[in-house]
């Protein structure tokens, strides 16, 4: 139907463009207007047409998935020390405490810890989350829409080898023991499998929305020459 409209709105550019060579002006303004009104009724028409059943859900699940990824950051920061306040520019006396504590200022008190500790819990939240919506996508993809079904599949089991989970769940244990090196070393391992969750769903995700994405792209932007052909042969031709 749409590709019989597509053609339908080249015919009435074409009889345009011919109306303007042999000087039937009003008909070949006629045509074009005709021709233009068509094609911006093609435009919506492809964005209407060109979302599946799982677009939406499979957004909201690739936006999590990088929500995820990105809050992973901001605690290694944290972990690291680099979120903590600047020093003094004035010298400090020397500390007693372990060089790894003193390196970390903004860890050592119990407001910090707390803040990791909430931190790494919700973590643990968002990355349920994810993975509870995964689950339930690839059995409601799986008749519609296999590749995304398989690829959402092939992450998940790639995940539960890295065991993102279990070592957000030892940081949580670590962090309120105050034991900071050990925490960061479990932080790193629960990233690489957030990751990898996050790079599988992106690639899921293109099954859907990628082809779709890239077809309407190459067709509104036919659609869109056509168009400032037509228009610019009518101004010619008025001028």
């Amino acid at each position: 139907q749409m590709q019989q409209q597509m053609q339908e709105a080249r015919s009435n550019m074409q009889r345009a463009s011919s109306a303007m060579d042999e000087g039937r002006m009003a008909e070949a303004i006629a045509e074009g207007t005709r021709a233009e009104r068509q094609f911006d009724e093609l435009k919506e028409e492809f964005r209407n047409q060109t979302s599946s059943q799982f677009d939406e859900a499979v957004r909201e699940l690739r936006d999590q998935a990088r929500e995820l990824t990105d809050k992973q950051q901001q605690l290694a920061q944290q972990l690291s020390g680099q979120s903590a306040p600047p020093k003094s520019a004035s010298p400090e006396p020397e500390s007693a405490e372990p060089a790894q504590q003193a390196q970390r200022p903004s860890l050592r008190s119990e407001r910090n810890r707390e803040q990791v500790e909430k931190a790494v819990q919700e973590q643990r939240d968002r990355l349920n989350r994810v993975m509870d919506q995964s689950k339930q996508l690839i059995e409601q993809a799986e008749e519609t829409e296999p590749l995304l079904s398989d690829r959402l599949y092939e992450t998940l089991r790639d995940v539960k080898d890295l065991k993102p989970e279990e070592a957000l769940e030892a940081a949580e244990m670590l962090a309120e023991r105050g034991l900071w090196q050990q925490t960061q070393e479990a932080e790193q391992i629960a990233s690489r499998g957030l990751e990898r969750l996050r790079d599988g769903i992106e690639n899921a995700a293109d099954a859907v929305l990628g082809s779709e994405e890239e077809s309407l792209r190459r067709a509104q932007a036919e659609l869109q020459r056509a168009s400032q052909q037509l228009s610019e042969e009518l101004r010619a031709a008025q001028g």
